[in-house]
């Protein structure tokens, strides 16, 4: 898989999960505007203008990695919590 600094514009990103921030948080995609591996950035249009407002975002490269694939991000496993709550309640402490 390419590098940051060897996409070019037109290709696709996504934030890295954990990564929030106000205009953009984990698992957002978008295009890339412009490329500066100079300063290891990259000017990003994101799909989702709704949080991250209508103009392209510059966005370091340690937030984002490349996204080939359309809505490849995948979030982490959360557990179910239990269908049923417990019938008994808390147990007494038991000592000598």
């Amino acid at each position: 898989m390419a590098g940051l600094d060897e996409l070019k514009t037109g290709d696709r990103v996504r934030v890295q999960g954990g990564r929030n921030f106000e205009k953009f948080h984990g698992g957002m995609e978008g295009t890339i505007v412009e490329n500066h591996p100079d300063s290891r950035n990259l000017v990003v249009q994101f799909d989702d203008v709704g949080t991250s407002g209508a103009e392209p975002l510059t966005v370091a490269y340690n937030h984002l990695e490349p996204a080939p694939d359309r809505g490849g991000y995948r979030a982490g496993h959360v557990p179910a919590a239990p269908s049923q709550p417990s019938s008994e309640g808390p147990k007494q402490p038991q000592g000598p």
